[in-house]
């Protein structure tokens, strides 16, 4: 149950998509994932909440995977990697139409940079190469 206070701070921020990590296509878990204005929060925990906090331009590169039982359940996997010092990949597990959801993050990223007036390589410190995910 979420309090005044989050209720108040969702309605002044737009969440475009949320859902939670699911185990066997049902949403039983503590982890919570949600997109709006710019930023993906992912938070974890029941007795002690972790929340992780990332801006959508320093997204790099978007992977979608499904395994079979993933594909029968009908959840997959989106893993982002990430110009981030404290999280270069976050993990969204077993999240309900991944494909749907990688097309959004996509798509938001995009119009993120565009909106801040970034390009790629303003994203990279000349002094620090990130490795390449493949």
């Amino acid at each position: 149950m979420q309090s005044k206070n989050e209720r108040k701070a969702n309605r002044s921020s737009n969440i475009y998509w949320h859902d939670r990590k699911r185990i066997f296509g049902l949403p039983i878990t503590f982890t919570k994932y949600s997109l709006g204005d710019g930023r993906l929060i992912v938070k974890r925990g029941a007795f002690k909440t972790t929340t992780d906090e990332l801006l959508l331009y320093r997204i790099i590169d978007i992977r979608m995977e499904r395994s079979m039982l993933q594909k029968l359940v009908g959840v997959g996997t989106v893993t982002l990697y990430c110009a981030d010092r404290t999280d270069s990949i976050i993990v969204l597990e077993n999240i309900k139409n991944p494909n749907k959801l990688r097309k959004m993050i996509s798509d938001a990223v995009i119009a993120d940079r565009l909106g801040k007036g970034l390009i790629m390589r303003e994203l990279y410190d000349s002094r620090e190469s990130y490795p390449c995910h493949y």
